[in-house]
């Protein structure tokens, strides 16, 4: 028996949907079936607990409608989050919230970019609950990842772990097509063709213009020694399986890239959203949280903590990490009945409170933080 193969209309249905079988994509998927088989990937990208978000970096990938990249677009590059006012449930009750919506942001961009993460923010102090029911959510780098959510399912099967029952894609059709087309572009053989037939059908589904041959336009972030063209079929790789599998992993190891997961030569790669524009949200701050506690601590504790600057207007300059590692100390020796060292701290201790007011960073991969992982392990359990 033949299947003819096409790609399926919905770019996140390949990723959370609860039966693949009648997906046209699909070559090979994993089937999970409520109450006898079932994963954990959704409740770990929908739980209360803080998620994995994805990188700055990884977000700056995605190119504009207008097919050109950060650097070279003409439409607006702002990256700020914006404060409206939005109605949730709590306990079956209507409740009166803002969130810090990155809505215009997403419609200037690649559409796979909106089927990855949420609309709006959520972190430290400023939860996000998405469709409106639910857990309220933070994210390590305040882009959560909605790619593999599906609101359909029953909340208490959203977010809570082993009660997941989505299928897994295994190998679609949109791999075949990445692949073709970086064969026939490593090879130095690539026509117009062959890119029409495989990452332009992608393009089309993404809303975004053509490939072609000669690109038209170099990327300053290509810092990859390649082509222009072999850079934007990389980049295609990239958006198009974000969080997949191990893809990116492993792509960068066959590229002889891996040094780009180094942050003392790419530091860009631990930066997140930028949250610049929630003024309300200086109060809840998280060092100013663990200053105002410590100073009903004992006498040693509490001189410490006056030292520490206060967070408001803190950049995350080296002197915001190093208050930041002292109050990270304070709070560990608070725990442990013992006088804290309040020297620099070490990354380990500086990744724990990971706001500041000029943006929010987090220690992170080139792409998302590890336990994001699941969505392999679901594959091949």
């Amino acid at each position: 028996m033949s299947k003819s193969f096409k790609l399926n209309p919905s770019y996140q249905e390949n990723y959370n949907a609860v039966d693949l079988s009648s997906n046209p994509e699909m070559i090979f998927y994993k089937a999970y079936k409520k109450d006898v088989m079932q994963h954990s990937l959704v409740a770990y990208v929908s739980s209360s607990t803080q998620l994995n978000g994805m990188s700055k970096d990884a977000f700056e990938a995605y190119l504009f409608t207008d097919g050109k990249p950060l650097a070279l677009t003409s439409l607006d590059k702002g990256d700020a989050a914006r404060a409206i006012p939005v109605t949730r449930t709590v306990a079956g009750k209507t409740v009166h919230d803002t969130v810090m919506s990155i809505s215009h942001l997403l419609a200037l961009r690649d559409k796979r970019l909106s089927a990855t993460i949420d609309t709006a923010l959520c972190y430290v102090g400023r939860g996000f609950t998405r469709y409106g029911v639910g857990m309220a959510m933070t994210s390590s780098t305040g882009y959560g990842v909605c790619k593999y959510d599906n609101p359909a399912l029953p909340e208490r099967d959203r977010n809570q772990t082993t009660r997941n029952y989505t299928h897994a894609p295994l190998f679609w059709l949109s791999v075949v097509y990445l692949e073709y087309a970086e064969a026939c572009a490593e090879l130095g053989s690539i026509t117009q063709a062959d890119l029409d037939r495989s990452v332009n059908l992608l393009r089309d589904r993404a809303g975004l213009p053509h490939l072609n041959v000669n690109p038209g336009f170099d990327d300053p972030a290509n810092k990859m020694g390649v082509s222009s063209l072999i850079w934007e079929i990389r980049r295609e790789r990239r958006c198009e399986l974000m969080f997949d599998n191990d893809f990116r992993y492993w792509d960068l190891i066959r590229w002889h890239q891996l040094d780009r997961l180094d942050s003392s030569t790419h530091p860009d790669i631990l930066n997140g959203a930028n949250i610049s524009a929630d003024v309300t949200d200086k109060a809840r701050h998280p060092l100013r949280q663990l200053r105002q506690r410590f100073q009903g601590q004992d006498p040693h504790l509490r001189q410490e903590a006056l030292l520490v600057p206060d967070p408001h207007g803190s950049d995350g300059s080296e002197q915001a990490i190093e208050a930041e590692s002292r109050l990270v100390r304070l709070h560990i020796a608070a725990r442990r009945g013992t006088r804290a060292d309040t020297g620099f701290a070490p990354p380990a201790f500086q990744k724990l409170f990971g706001i500041y007011f000029g943006g929010y960073r987090e220690y992170v991969s080139d792409d998302f933080v590890s336990s994001l992982d699941e969505h392999s392990k679901l594959c091949e359990d």
